[in-house]
C-alpha cells in the first residue's frame, strides 16, 4: 500500500540530508508545524533555511518562484541549492532572511504603529504585484503545470471551489447549513459572471500571503514561502490576510497603501476582494475543522460576517 504524503515526509531524516549536503555534521533547530506536518522546516547553522516538501509540486513552485523573483530586487529568500531527496520529497536550501516574523511583531506595536506598517507593507506588495517577473514558462525546474492546463483560470477556481463545497456537504459536523448554503449561491453565482467576461488581469501572485510568511523590519519587509505562488487576479492575494486583519481596521489600512496614488489607473473593487475573501473561507473550512480547527473557526467567523 503507497504511504500518504505525511507519511512519506516522516521517512526522510533531516540529519542525514543535512550530512549529505555539507558532508559534516551541522547543529539545526527545527521550526516545523508538526501539528499539520506538510513540511519540514529547519535553521542550519543560524545562517540558512531547510525546507522539505511533503508535496513535489510545491517544491517545484517554490524554486520555480525563487528563482524568477529574486532578479526582481525584492527582500526573499536567496535560493543556494535544490534537489530531490527520494521521488516524492523535494528539498531547498536558502539563506536565513532578517526580521522578526509579523504575526509576531504585531503584538509589540501599538494601534498607530500597525496602521503605518500595514500601510506600508501595502505599498510594498502593489510593487511585487506589478514588477516585470518571468512567466512561468521561464523556469529553472521542469515547469509546474496549472492544475488545469486546459481550462481557463475561472474554470479552474471553479472546479477547486466545487470539490471544496462537495466536501463541507459531506462533512454535515461543519458549521451551520444555512451560513453555508448564502456562501455558496453568492459565489456561484459570481463565478458564473466572471466567466462570462473573464477581463480581470493575472499577475504573479504569493498565494499565501498571511502574517506567518511576511518578516518585519524597521526599514523593510520580507516575505517567505513561494511554494503556493501562481498567476491569478491581484485581490484574490488579499483573501488569507483579511481574515487574520479581520479586527482593529488594519486590512483597510494595508488596502489604503495597497491602492495609494494608482488611480485611476488602478481602482479598488470592494466586491471583487470580498468575494475573493469568501472564496477563501470556503477552502479553509473544508479541511481545517479536523485538522486546524481555531484556523476553521477564524474562516468560519468571517464567512458568517461577508455573506449578504
Amino acid at each position: 500500500m503507497a504511504l500518504s504524503r505525511v507519511e512519506q515526509l516522516r521517512t526522510v531524516s533531516i540529519s542525514n540530508l543535512i550530512q549529505d549536503i555539507f558532508h559534516k555534521e551541522i547543529p539545526y533547530s527545527d521550526i516545523s508545524h508538526h501539528e499539520d506536518p506538510r513540511n519540514y522546516v529547519v535553521i542550519v547553522d543560524g545562517k540558512y533555511v531547510l525546507k522539505v516538501y511533503g508535496d513535489k509540486d510545491r517544491w517545484k513552485s517554490e524554486v520555480e518562484n525563487l528563482a524568477r523573483i529574486h532578479p526582481a530586487g525584492f527582500h526573499i529568500p536567496h535560493l543556494i541549492d535544490y534537489g530531490m531527496v527520494n521521488p516524492y520529497n523535494g528539498w531547498v536550501m536558502t539563506n536565513l532572511l532578517p526580521g522578526t516574523i509579523m504575526e509576531k511583531e504585531n503584538q509589540y506595536l501599538d494601534s498607530k504603529e500597525k496602521e503605518a506598517v500595514w500601510y506600508k507593507l501595502g505599498e510594498c506588495f502593489f510593487q511585487f504585484h506589478n514588477a516585470n517577473i518571468a512567466n512561468y514558462k521561464d523556469t529553472v525546474v521542469y515547469s509546474r503545470k496549472p492544475p488545469f492546463p486546459d481550462l481557463t483560470y475561472w474554470d479552474s477556481i471553479t472546479i477547486q471551489y466545487t470539490e471544496q463545497k462537495e466536501r463541507i456537504i459531506k462533512n454535515d459536523f461543519y458549521g451551520s447549513e444555512n451560513e453555508y448554503s448564502k456562501a455558496f449561491i453568492q459565489i456561484e453565482n459570481w463565478l458564473a459572471q466572471q466567466k462570462k467576461k473573464d477581463t480581470i488581469p493575472l499577475v504573479l501572485c504569493h498565494n499565501d500571503f498571511s502574517t506567518r510568511n511576511i518578516l518585519y523590519q524597521p526599514a523593510s519587509f520580507g516575505l517567505i514561502d513561494f511554494e503556493m505562488g501562481c498567476y491569478a487576479p491581484r485581490e484574490s492575494d488579499f483573501a488569507r490576510l483579511a481574515m487574520e486583519l479581520q479586527k482593529g481596521g488594519l486590512f483597510e489600512a494595508f488596502l489604503d497603501g495597497y491602492y495609494s496614488g494608482q488611480a485611476p489607473v488602478l481602482k479598488r473593487n470592494p466586491e471583487t476582494i470580498r468575494m475573493f475573501i469568501l472564496i477563501k473561507t470556503v477552502e479553509i473550512c473544508s479541511w481545517a475543522y479536523s485538522r486546524a480547527n481555531d484556523y476553521y473557526h477564524l474562516a468560519f467567523d468571517m464567512l458568517k460576517s461577508i455573506s449578504k
